[in-house]
């Protein structure tokens, strides 16, 4: 990773509340609110497989949550 100085970013995606970058040395900025991951192409990879597993599990038991009471 170079000094973020001298690169230079590319959006590759962007909601309401994140944003992904490609640096040109390679490295690829996460962002959340005030929160900033840097990270290689590999481990952005492997977070969207842990966070894509982590939904899953959510959605299955969401369906086992009794009713909130209001």
């Amino acid at each position: 990773m170079l000094n973020s100085a001298r690169c230079t970013r590319k959006l590759l995606a962007a909601s309401p509340i994140c944003t992904v970058e490609e640096c040109d040395c390679g490295t690829v900025h996460l962002s959340v609110g005030a929160l900033t991951l840097r990270l290689e192409p590999d481990a952005l990879r492997e977070l969207q497989g842990v966070l894509a597993t982590a939904q899953a599990n959510m959605r299955d038991s969401s369906s086992h949550r009794p009713a909130a009471n209001n």
